[in-house]
């Protein structure tokens, strides 16, 4: 039985990884999927340091607004779960990479 691609939306989110961090549009996977297979309607949710809550809270808000995909896809992968529990590891990372961003922000005048 072959499927019909026409209208099938896939929504895939996760962390930078599924965004695409550090390449182009053309180099994420969301993108050569969606070259792959032109009669399927890719939409990359993927967010810098996104985790599974923020996947849930993804789906909760495409489903209140009445646009559900038909396939949820998360790319998991296990720092996640770090990420979710907001441990004093991730807090810390944060807190380093917030402090570095505005460092480098600052402009001397």
């Amino acid at each position: 039985q072959t499927h019909t691609q026409t209208h099938s939306h896939y929504f895939l989110t996760g962390c930078s990884f599924t965004y695409g961090m550090g390449v182009s549009d053309e180099q994420t996977f969301a993108w050569r999927l969606q070259q792959a297979f032109p009669g399927y309607r890719i939409t990359n949710g993927g967010g810098p340091a996104y985790s599974t809550v923020h996947a849930l809270l993804q789906l909760r808000e495409l489903i209140e607004a009445g646009s559900p995909p038909d396939h949820f896809i998360l790319c998991y992968l296990s720092f996640h779960d770090e990420r979710n529990a907001l441990t004093l590891r991730q807090r810390q990372h944060f807190q380093n990479a917030f402090e570095n961003a505005e460092r480098s922000a600052r402009h001397s005048y």
